[in-house]
């Protein structure tokens, strides 16, 4: 299924989430290498977010499954989804690096999560083991502000959350 076409208004970039195991694919290894096709999702919703990622479009990368997780980076969007080679099924899209941040751990971002908290609703604490998340433009912009190495850049990015 392709993706769909967004609406007019819908058109400015949006936020995402996508999580890895740094022992399969770190933030390090997305530096070094510059860009990279994000493959292996193999979950509907996660395909779904995939489908729904657009050119341009700002992604935190997020270390899981390891001694330290949470956000330790941002990627951009650089070619929307398009059929998984291995499987036709499965979407990839293409994401480049960005920015390499001192880790912004998952302790600290719940704690932020409390009722009226400022990460209130964030779908990673609702859906922990969902790798790709879509991102509020208020939640993204609070979580590049509190990496102490996020540029002005990002964290003032125009976003439309799709909320």
């Amino acid at each position: 299924m392709p993706p769909r076409k967004r609406k007019a208004e819908e058109m400015e970039r949006r936020c995402w989430l996508v999580k890895s195991e740094p022992s399969d694919y770190s933030i390090t290894a997305m530096e070094k290498e510059g860009t990279t096709v994000w493959d292996g999702v193999r979950n509907v919703v996660a395909r779904r977010n995939l489908r729904e990622m657009s050119l341009g479009d700002q992604v935190l990368f997020y270390h899981s499954s390891c001694k330290e997780v949470g956000v330790v980076g941002l990627v951009e969007v650089v070619k929307p989804a398009y059929p998984d080679p291995a499987d036709e099924a499965w979407s990839v899209v293409d994401l480049a690096f960005r920015a390499k941040w001192d880790l912004v751990s998952l302790p600290l971002l719940k704690s932020h999560s409390a009722a009226n908290g400022t990460l209130a609703g964030f779908s990673l604490f609702s859906q922990p083991r969902l790798s790709v998340h879509t991102v509020s433009s208020e939640h993204f912009a609070f979580i590049c502000s509190l990496s102490s190495v996020c540029d002005g850049a990002a964290r003032d990015a125009p976003v439309r959350s799709r909320r």
